[in-house]
């Protein structure tokens, strides 16, 4: 008897943890591969562009990126955005910041 609850047991994990897996349960694992940060002209003004480089490490799924610009005069911008990343993909997000042309700062991304 001992031998076959043994062996229930251990059907049935065996079964939560792949059911687990491929339903996506354990969700993505991004990480910022590289950001560029460039100054460019959106009609009459400036911005500086920040691409970020995610990649996925995990399963697919959601995945919250923000990037915060902190600026040498005193100003911070901040944006978030929503991104899909199938499992193993690389991905481009690109976020438009509102700087003046002689403004510079520094960006830092941030995934959850």
């Amino acid at each position: 008897m001992k031998l076959i609850s043994k062996l229930i047991i251990c059907t049935t994990i065996a079964v939560l943890v792949s059911t687990c897996g491929c339903a996506g349960v354990m969700g993505p694992d991004p990480q910022v591969v590289s950001i560029n940060s460039e100054k460019t002209l959106d009609g009459l003004n400036t911005v500086d562009e920040v691409t970020v480089l995610l990649k996925n490490n995990g399963y697919e799924g959601n995945v919250n990126v923000k990037a915060v610009y902190n600026s040498n005069k005193g100003r911070t911008f901040s944006e978030r955005q929503n991104v899909y990343l199938d499992e193993g993909a690389s991905k481009y997000v690109t976020f438009v910041f509102d700087t003046e042309y002689d403004e510079e700062g520094t960006v830092t991304v941030t995934t959850d």
